[in-house]
């Protein structure tokens, strides 16, 4: 028999279990019931928020009484801004340079800096909207070898000015939607080292290009039982070509809480550059494991097959280097302090490369790898 204590009980049963996604089902009967039952209500927003269901668990809050919600110490959504955030990265490129005799014709581009700079906010609404826009620099150097130029070995300078939107729609118990733009502005330039100097400075370029580029993105979530699952696309106009990237992603909470999960994430690419029409499979495999309430690991591999302009974690990242990526894997590291107001990560990477280069007239192909720290902090308020 089905009634309304055995479901206040079996909620209970599974959530002192630590099986929290098996403990929601039993306390939203109870809530749809007796909503103005406090204790049932603080019982389903710890299952939402310990099921990794975040956004369930703040509209949910929005009909929490004033003691209740001054007991939890809920975020002020009447403010401008919720939650401020910064981050920066950097690589770290192994010498691959290819070797050649002083009579040889080289055409090489040799990366060997790059730096990344970001500052992101957050905004909340009581009308199940929750935004998130960051602005970023990239400042990048190259060494270029080419006999295209009046000199034949010069040094390149990347600058990227970035802005990235993203607004997740809460529309319904465990389903979110999610449409993001990420524009990027850069400027390649590069001075020519024998031109006169005024005042430290080269009065000669060699060449300097101003692009313009876009990102669009759109994503539907649900939660159902012990798995989350994603579908997403994006289109974007990157380095004078269009890709089209779908992507589905499923992950798994096995305990039914969030302290160990499995991802698997499906990437296909379809690229257009020119007349010249290119498709990739990428896959990308991760585990989060928690040992302590605070701290979360998260080791992960993405593997394809020489991708160009590879975009993922909802279009927030691109990989748009001049090189083809053959795979990436690393960790990373989410310390949550002050009740879940703070969040300090670093995320490790190592990427393995594949450069082309000319050496008289004749291309090669050359793998090198890159390793990369990142490092950030995010203040909820």
């Amino acid at each position: 028999m089905d009634f309304y204590y055995l479901q206040y009980r079996l909620g209970i049963a599974y959530y002192e279990l630590k099986k929290y996604r098996k403990a929601i089902p039993f306390f939203e009967n109870v809530v749809n019931k007796t909503p103005e039952d406090n204790i049932a209500q603080e019982y389903l927003y710890y299952s939402y928020v310990f099921s990794g269901r975040t956004e369930d668990a703040r509209i949910l809050s929005h009909n929490f009484n004033p003691a209740l919600k001054q007991k939890l110490k809920f975020l002020d959504e009447n403010s401008f801004i919720n939650g401020i955030g910064t981050e920066y990265k950097t690589n770290f490129y192994n010498n691959y340079k290819a070797e050649t005799q002083t009579t040889d014709n080289l055409e090489q581009t040799v990366s060997n800096s790059f730096n990344y700079f970001s500052v992101n906010l957050t905004h909340l609404s009581k009308n199940k909207f929750r935004v998130f826009h960051a602005f970023s620099y990239i400042n990048a150097n190259n060494d270029i070898y080419s006999q295209n130029y009046s000199v034949s070995e010069f040094s390149e300078n990347v600058n990227l000015f970035q802005y990235y939107i993203n607004c997740n729609w809460h529309i319904g118990k465990g389903n979110n939607l999610k449409l993001a733009i990420h524009y990027i502005n850069s400027n390649i330039k590069a001075e020519d080292p024998l031109s006169s100097n005024h005042g430290g400075r080269n009065t000669n370029l060699l060449y300097s290009t101003p692009t313009n580029d876009i990102v669009l993105y759109g994503a539907f979530s649900k939660s159902i039982s012990l798995f989350d699952f994603k579908l997403a696309a994006s289109f974007s106009t990157l380095n004078s070509g269009t890709q089209f990237q779908p992507s589905l992603s499923l992950y798994y909470y096995p305990f039914a809480n969030s302290n160990f999960y499995i991802g698997t994430q499906g990437f296909y690419q379809f690229a257009s550059t020119g007349n010249i029409n290119t498709s990739n499979y990428i896959i990308k495999e991760s585990i989060g494991i928690t040992p302590i309430k605070t701290l979360t690991i998260e080791p992960f591999i993405l593997v394809g097959s020489g991708l160009y302009n590879f975009i993922y974690s909802d279009a927030f990242i691109i990989n748009n280097s001049d090189d083809k990526l053959n795979s990436n894997f690393g960790i990373s590291l989410y310390l949550t302090l002050n009740k879940g107001k703070i969040q300090i990560y670093t995320i490790f990477q190592q990427y393995s490369y594949t450069n082309t280069y000319s050496l008289n007239g004749i291309d090669y192909d050359s793998k090198y790898i890159n390793n990369s720290i990142t490092g950030g902090i995010k203040w909820y308020f």
